[in-house]
């Protein structure tokens, strides 16, 4: 009973919360920006986190060098085949290939033999992107291409050490042309470096589509 009792205490949201604060964000230690609030974070991911940063600064400080740096997985790919990637989450690979397509690797398996997710089609290399972390799993991706697409994609998935929920999905829901260079978004707009032909700062909405252009002497590239 105790064992049990203990074994509950150990995965409590406010214990984790609390070590989290103490021993990683007040110490300045790196933690990222999408797992805050804490509040809106699972115990599990909290727990994660907090022993990746504290163990991160053990390994550092150490002077016992005596380990193998030698990866122990691989995700295959051809040569050169690779345009763009970014991490979520800290836990999913997003890979852009030459095959113009995105591939979504969950980096807690043992194993890497083909991606958990793959969305298609991508036209273009990505040139920008922003993304944004809106509940516990939900987040939106959109990126820019050099053949000056837009694409908003809706990703449901799941934070480190989260098992909970076994599928994962993305969504495109927005998708538009003209422009490339996306520096910036949110709910209602977005803002690109380049339009139709034109290289300068503008802001597009969203929803109606109207496009806005910066004067050029507020904006300084």
């Amino acid at each position: 009973m105790v064992c049990k009792s203990l074994e509950s205490i150990t995965r409590l949201h406010t214990l984790w919360s609390t070590l989290a604060s103490l021993h990683v964000i007040n110490k300045n230690l790196p933690w990222p920006a999408w797992a805050r609030p804490l509040g809106n974070v699972p115990s599990a991911t909290l727990e994660d986190l907090t022993l990746r940063a504290v163990r991160m600064t053990t390994l550092w400080d150490d002077v016992n060098r005596n380990f193998d740096p030698a990866p122990s997985r691989f995700i295959q790919q051809p040569r050169d085949s690779v345009t763009w990637l970014y991490l979520i989450f800290s836990r999913w690979l997003v890979i852009q290939t030459k095959a113009e397509h995105l591939e979504l690797w969950d980096l807690e398996k043992t194993s890497y033999e083909e991606p958990a997710l793959v969305i298609q089609p991508i036209d273009g290399i990505v040139d920008g992107f922003v993304f944004r972390s809106q509940t516990v799993m939900a987040c939106t991706l959109m990126i820019s291409t050099r053949t000056h697409k837009t694409i908003q994609i809706r990703l449901h998935l799941p934070r480190p050490k989260e098992t909970r929920v076994a599928s994962i999905s993305a969504e495109i829901i927005n998708s538009f042309e003209g422009f490339s260079k996306l520096k910036d978004a949110d709910d209602l707009l977005a803002s690109f470096l380049h339009y139709n032909g034109e290289d300068s700062l503008f802001v597009r909405n969203l929803s109606t589509g109207a496009v806005v252009e910066l004067a050029s002497e507020t904006f300084t590239r």
